[in-house]
């Protein structure tokens, strides 16, 4: 009797811990074709490389001015270019790499990442090197607007957005 008990409880046990495997896996797996549509989405954006327009703190434009960069010869200043989890680009003067992950509802989150350590000769003013770093790495969301990519990071208090345009 005892053991036709015991087998009952293990039976009821393993019936129970299969059942909630399956419902974790069918979460899991709603989780993985949410995020999967959002990588789609973002896919868009992967092999290109997008270049700084326009930055943004809090409404405010910065006066961040693209054409100033040509005449130091710097048409790569301030780029970004995203890869399958990885991302690389060039500062004001330093290239940088790092990954990068998508998320739900054009979610992007961006840790700190590898840079050159070269001096600067020439940095705009309106925009530093390391404000750009930072502004990456404290990035939310992202959004694609015709022929830009828009990144949107919050720093204390200032709400930056920064406007890319894509170059092949």
């Amino acid at each position: 009797m005892k053991n036709k008990l015991i087998i009952t409880l293990i039976t009821i046990c393993l019936m129970c811990f299969a059942a909630g495997n399956a419902s974790a896996r069918a979460i899991d797996e709603k989780d993985a074709q949410k995020a999967s549509a959002s990588n789609r989405d973002f896919s868009n954006n992967l092999g290109k490389q997008w270049l700084l327009t326009n930055v943004k703190v809090n409404g405010a434009d910065t006066g961040f001015n693209r054409e100033e960069l040509a005449v130091f010869n710097s048409e790569e200043s301030f780029s970004i270019r995203f890869e399958a989890g990885l991302l690389s680009g060039v500062a004001a003067p330093n290239r940088y790499s790092g990954p990068y992950t998508i998320g739900e509802n054009q979610a992007i989150k961006i840790p700190p990442m590898r840079s050159t350590l070269m001096a600067s000769i020439f940095e705009p003013e309106n925009l530093k090197e390391y404000e750009y770093y930072v502004y990456l790495q404290t990035a939310y969301k992202w959004n694609r607007k015709d022929q830009t990519l828009e990144i949107y990071s919050k720093t204390g208090d200032d709400e930056v957005i920064m406007t890319f345009v894509g170059r092949d």
